[in-house]
């Protein structure tokens, strides 16, 4: 059997308020292109389809776009589930209208889907959520774990204990009983599959951090999953790897594009092709996804550097952080030079030494009001204040100190 798996597409996601619409739209021709190309039998989008729970309507559009294109290239069934950023409800709303297609979209981890032909694949049963599904002449067990948060538990553990370890520990007992009601309903004989929208203790968040929770909900200890799963596809993680202590049959795929600078360690990204065989051994092939707007941070040792870094890489395309090591403040006319240079700078970070800042605050406390003030204007707009100007801002500060008498 072979699988597509996907996750973290964060459809209508901005960098500090840049749009990335562009990049999320070439990603999308491009997974439909490799959907064509691959032909899997059952594709996964596993969570994170949208940034918020109210997507734009551009947002929105992308989505039902690609759907549409997979399901008129492709004969695979397709499966999707809600992450932390969607709504469940929102997500599912079109589930009736995606049935003619060959999805299947979850709400919650306990759904009625209706049995019957999904375009070229079949639902022959459902139990407790657990789907069992003829895809191409092959039967598989579809396990569907949409994010699920205390509250999704119907209980919140953070109330009942007094230390994180104990509530982690109630939630992993939760979730431990969740799958085990829901594992009876997998057969050896078949493909059995788990889609989860999660966190584990086992995962790393970048390349260094660890933790014990994300997105609001307690982490799973890997040892949650069944043996009995052949695969276990994953969300929730931006950084893709398999997960110690299953066996290697436990993946994050990885979010589609870096979204913000901390992703920048993580080179590359990827979507994942799994092709379980009938022994249930697995092949797994990473597809290289194409960076199609890097972030860059600069790290530059002086502001005239930053200014000749940004003439060197005007024509780049790419969204920048620049760090610059400075003894003195960086004027107005420098950043509008800089950003003048080269399009997408995202932050401009004036690196002071720790002595030029003791320097300069032992400096300014020794100065009167009007200095400071004096000071202040002349960095803000380049000349000096006038005597009207200064005499307002004295009268302001005269006035001020009276009201707090």
């Amino acid at each position: 059997m072979r699988i597509l798996h996907s996750s973290d597409w964060h459809l209508g996601k901005t960098l500090d308020g840049y749009s990335r619409i562009e990049e999320q739209e070439k990603f999308l021709e491009f997974f439909v292109e490799k959907s064509r190309e691959i032909q899997p039998d059952i594709i996964i989008i596993a969570g994170d389809i949208f940034d918020t729970s109210n997507p734009s309507a551009i947002a929105e559009k992308m989505f039902y776009d690609v759907l549409t294109n997979i399901s008129s290239n492709t004969s695979s069934l397709i499966v999707i589930i809600p992450g932390n950023h969607d709504s469940p409800k929102r997500l599912a709303s079109a589930k009736l209208l995606a049935r003619t297609h060959g999805i299947i979209i979850y709400e919650n981890n306990d759904d009625k889907i209706d049995t019957g032909m999904y375009k070229s694949s079949e639902v022959l049963s459902c139990n407790d959520g657990v789907i069992k599904v003829k895809v191409n002449g092959k039967i598989a067990n579809i396990m569907a774990l949409p994010y699920i948060s205390e509250a999704r538990l119907n209980e919140n553990v953070q109330d009942l204990f007094d230390s994180e370890e104990e509530n982690a520990r109630s939630f992993q007992t939760k979730f431990e009983a969740l799958v085990g009601k829901k594992e009876k309903f997998f057969n050896t004989d078949e493909y059995n599959i788990i889609i989860a929208h999660l966190f584990t203790t086992r995962a790393r968040l970048s390349e260094d951090e660890i933790g014990y929770s994300i997105g609001g909900a307690y982490a799973v200890d890997a040892s949650a999953f069944p043996k009995s799963a052949d695969y276990i596809a994953l969300g929730h993680i931006h950084k893709k790897q398999c997960i110690s202590g299953v066996d290697k049959r436990a993946y994050y795929c990885g979010s589609p594009i870096h979204y913000n600078k901390t992703e920048v360690k993580t080179a590359k990204k990827v979507i994942l092709q799994v092709d379980i065989q009938e022994d249930k051994s697995i092949d797994l092939t990473e597809i290289n996804v194409p960076i199609y707007k890097k972030i860059e941070i600069w790290n530059a040792e002086s502001i005239e550097d930053a200014i000749k870094m940004s003439e060197e890489k005007s024509d780049e395309s790419s969204f920048v952080y620049i760090n610059i090591k400075t003894d003195r403040i960086i004027s107005n006319e420098e950043i509008r030079q800089i950003k003048s240079n080269k399009k997408d700078i995202i932050e401009i970070r004036p690196i002071m030494s720790i002595e030029n800042i003791i320097s300069t605050s032992e400096n300014m406390l020794e100065k009167s009001e009007m200095e400071k003030f004096t000071e202040f204007y002349k960095e803000k707009n380049g000349a000096e204040p006038t005597k009207n100007i200064i005499d307002r801002y004295m009268d302001i500060i005269s006035y001020e100190d009276e009201e707090n008498i």
